[in-house]
């Protein structure tokens, strides 16, 4: 019988026992083939990888799904929104509901601060456009202010998809 240490030669044969009689197998045959010798294991071991394999390995490497999102929600407890807390909590419990991870609530509050400061920059836009600003010094064309007023601010909350209906009397 051979050293398993050492390469089987090709068309060896062995005796496999499969049945009170045991039979010659050829080496092509797979049970033959699916006993690996120690040095085709060796030879196909993992080795450790040097610093510059590694490296290329994290570049290209994508964070799992979720990741970012986990990361996101973790750092909401470390940002203060516009919109405090208690008014935006004050809202959902209005809309029915009624117990929410402070977490969330600092979710809504963020998404409602963006939504408005949208808003808000296209009609700034829509005012710049139009040229309703007033210099507020004749020396430097500069410094202009612009005024926020309700026909910029209907035009640009059309475009959102908000109607503003006003009473009879403000006509």
């Amino acid at each position: 019988m051979q050293n398993p240490d050492q390469g089987r030669p090709s068309g060896a044969q062995f005796v496999v026992p499969t049945h009170p009689k045991t039979r010659v197998v050829p080496s092509n045959h797979p049970a033959f083939l699916t006993e690996p010798s120690v040095q085709q294991i060796r030879a196909n071991a993992p080795r450790p990888l040097n610093a510059a394999q590694q490296a290329i390995i994290n570049q290209s490497i994508q964070p799992f799904p979720g990741q970012e999102v986990r990361e996101f929600m973790n750092a909401l407890d470390d940002f203060t929104p516009v919109i405090p807390d208690a008014v935006t909590l004050y809202y959902m419990n209005k809309a029915g509901i009624a117990e929410v991870e402070p977490r969330i609530v600092r979710l809504i509050s963020l998404a409602t601060q963006k939504y408005i400061s949208d808003i808000v920059l296209d009609a700034m836009q829509e005012t710049r456009m139009k040229g309703l600003g007033h210099s507020v010094s004749k020396k430097t064309p500069k410094d202009v202010k612009y005024t926020l007023t309700n026909e910029v601010l209907d035009a640009v909350l059309k475009e959102y998809g908000i109607n503003i209906t006003r009473a009879p009397y403000f006509h």
